[in-house]
């Protein structure tokens, strides 16, 4: 069997994926991985058939400031899931029959989607302990069990080099069914909700929401006034709750952008006049203002790790790699340590090392107080303009080019 599997994965995974993968029902083992970024992550994995217990930690290396632990025990029999965290014990009604890849890799949930990309058979070798074949998939290497279909290690580019590459790797890997007291029920879970869909009804939607992978919540300003330099353009940004103006200068021209969250409105105040629309975001364009929790969700869906701590103007902040960016580029974003949003953006180019490093924008000023009530103000008596600006900032190009 061994034999044609290789066989398989060097030169036809077409009759591959129409086989069954062979898969452990029972076994135990602790894995460290990043799939859990922008921090790494403990797992303790434990299942016995249609019982499974998954425990993981997520350390505070950069962006959780507080340890976050997980503890996770699924009945797929029952379709049940029950979730313990700081925040209490509940349950939710499961879809799936197996555990997300991301929790656990090993029970083969994700081999599907490995085998289609058309692995390539390197070689054989030893990982941990384990006897392993080493293929190459989607610019990731993957060490697979010999003996089964499931991965033991998954690099990127670069671990050769830095350990952080290492995306998955799994040790203490016990193929027997673990003791039954792993699998007790928590005391005072609670029903799941049945008003509810069950979570993984498409595929694993869901998951993500369910377990709050973020030990806690973004934390952002919503009082401040900032001076930012984005190449020839200084913009001025006030903001007071849910009222912000963001003033944009370039050589002798301006334009005033106002902005009423409460009210749904934005205007733009510029040489061609006063203009204002319907505006569905709840935040500005992060071209306008960083300090958007689009700006960090942007770099938590991305392969972002700290660096280091860095003083910049003062401030001490956690300098943030993102590798993940299209192209042969590398961005540097610099966090404050009390707040999550960045305050200044450079990138290197790969193909131009003696360049070094190119600042894009920068905040030269900020206070977190009040500004004054003009500063914040939303003009009066301005052009309605029909249309809306919609929830990924649709229509706003045209609206704020006044060409609507």
């Amino acid at each position: 069997m061994r034999t044609v599997t290789l066989l398989l994965l060097a030169a036809t995974t077409t009759l591959y994926s129409q086989a069954l993968p062979r898969l452990p029902v029972s076994y135990s083992y602790q894995a460290t991985t990043q799939f859990f970024r922008p921090d790494p992550a403990i797992l303790q994995v434990s299942r016995d058939r249609d019982r499974e217990l998954i425990e993981f930690t997520i350390a505070p290396k950069g962006f959780n400031a507080q340890p976050s632990h997980k503890r996770i025990l699924f009945d797929f029999a029952a379709h049940v899931a029950q979730l313990q965290d700081e925040a209490g014990c509940r349950s939710y009604r499961n879809a799936l029959d197996a555990a997300p890849a991301l929790l656990d890799p090993v029970n083969g949930s994700g081999v599907a989607e490995l085998v289609s990309s058309h692995p390539q058979f390197l070689r054989s070798e030893m990982v941990n302990g384990l006897a392993a074949r080493m293929v190459k998939a989607e610019g990731a290497t993957i060490w697979l069990a010999r003996d089964y279909d499931f991965p033991i290690r998954q690099v990127t580019p670069g671990a050769e080099r830095d350990p952080w590459y290492v995306e998955l790797d799994v040790r203490q890997l016990v193929l027997k069914a673990p003791l039954a007291a792993r699998f007790a029920a928590p005391a005072a879970c609670g029903e799941a909700d049945p008003a509810l869909p069950p979570l993984g009804q498409n595929h694993d939607d869901g998951w993500d929401d369910a377990l709050r992978l973020q030990a806690q919540p973004l934390r952002l300003p919503l009082v401040y006034s900032l001076r930012l330099r984005d190449g020839d353009e200084v913009k001025q940004v006030d903001r007071n709750g849910q009222l912000e103006a963001v003033v944009i200068r370039k050589g002798k021209q301006s334009r005033r952008v106002a902005f009423d969250f409460l009210r749904h409105r934005v205007a733009v105040v510029d040489g061609e006049g006063c203009r204002e629309t319907e505006y569905l975001p709840g935040v500005p364009p992060v071209y306008l203002d960083p300090i958007s929790t689009e700006v960090v969700k942007s770099l938590l869906d991305q392969r972002i790790r700290v660096l280091r701590w860095e003083m910049l103007r003062g401030v001490r902040t956690r300098l943030v790699e993102n590798r993940n960016t299209p192209g042969p580029v590398i961005d540097y974003y610099w966090l404050p340590e009390k707040y999550d949003f960045p305050l200044k953006y450079a990138f290197r180019l790969t193909e131009e090392p003696k360049r070094g490093l190119v600042t894009a924008w920068e905040i030269e000023q900020i206070q977190y107080a009040p500004p004054a009530a003009a500063a914040v103000e939303f003009p009066k008596g301005c052009v309605a303009v029909p249309g809306t600006v919609g929830g990924q900032f649709e229509g706003w190009d045209q609206f704020f080019e006044g060409k609507q």
